[in-house]
């Protein structure tokens, strides 16, 4: 109920989760603290020969700022990627559309 539900869960025990307690919440969270930053959407493992401009030890990925609906395409190596993801515009290097 607290995952899904975070709201009703709180207003019936009478108090208020922490980050960490619920899923939704946290997620509102993360989103609200990165607004105005590229939020990764989707992504594809580097392997060298899957696609040319994703290098072996690179993820290639899509992101989206929720700011302006911007969407950019992005390299990241594959040691710093986790999910959710934030892209580092001064670091991590803009690549043209996927196909």
């Amino acid at each position: 109920m607290r995952d899904w539900h975070p709201e009703r869960y709180e207003q019936y025990f009478n108090i208020e989760l922490k980050p960490g307690e619920s899923r939704i919440k946290d997620d509102r969270l993360f989103k609200e603290r990165n607004h105005s930053n590229y939020i990764v959407i989707a992504a594809w493992s580097g392997t060298g020969s899957w696609h040319k401009e994703i290098p072996a030890g690179m993820v290639g990925v899509c992101a989206k700022r929720n700011s302006d609906e911007a969407e950019g395409y992005f390299l990241v190596p594959k040691s710093e990627y986790t999910i959710p993801f934030v892209v580092d515009e001064s670091r991590h290097q803009r690549i043209k559309a996927i196909a």
